[in-house]
């Protein structure tokens, strides 16, 4: 009976671990790079900046390289950062919600290429659509109590 067993889920295991893929998102210091938000901040200049949706709840400030040769196709969610004063109020609301700063990679040839970096509390991926051309996959909003709960009277029940 136990070899059975073996006999099924070995295979199975097997093409289950064949199956995954590298992750999009690494953090830095496992790849060897020594970076952190406030060096992001400072670097304004050197990245394409945007936010997820919604502007008043961002699950994610996303910082996009802008010398690389793959082309980055972001979902809907992200919108473009215009200014330093819209980023600094951006990053202000992010903050409350103690994210965390991951590298964006993508496998060329063997090797991990970082493309940007990404602060968040969500999840995302980069999905190859074509040579040389990737999806970045929406990051969905994250529960923020000054937004969704505490005073709201309709949230206690309370209508005095």
């Amino acid at each position: 009976m136990t070899k059975r067993l073996l006999f099924i889920f070995i295979p199975f295991i097997v093409l289950i671990g064949c199956s995954l893929r590298t992750h999009s998102m690494i953090s830095p210091s496992s790849l060897g790079i020594k970076i952190d938000i406030s060096m992001l901040k400072k670097d304004f200049a050197k990245y394409n900046i945007y936010y997820a949706e919604p502007v008043y709840n961002p699950p994610a400030i996303l910082f996009l390289k802008k010398q690389i040769k793959e082309k980055i196709i972001l979902s809907r969610c992200f919108n473009k950062i215009k200014d330093p004063t819209e980023f600094k109020e951006l990053m202000g609301r992010i903050e409350y919600l103690q994210p965390y700063l991951y590298a964006l990679t993508i496998r060329q040839r063997n090797k991990l290429d970082v493309v940007g970096y990404i602060y968040t509390v969500g999840h995302t991926c980069l999905k190859k659509t074509e040579d040389n051309e990737y999806f970045l996959l929406p990051v969905r909003e994250h529960f923020n109590d000054i937004y969704y709960g505490g005073d709201n009277a309709f949230f206690h029940g309370n209508f005095d």
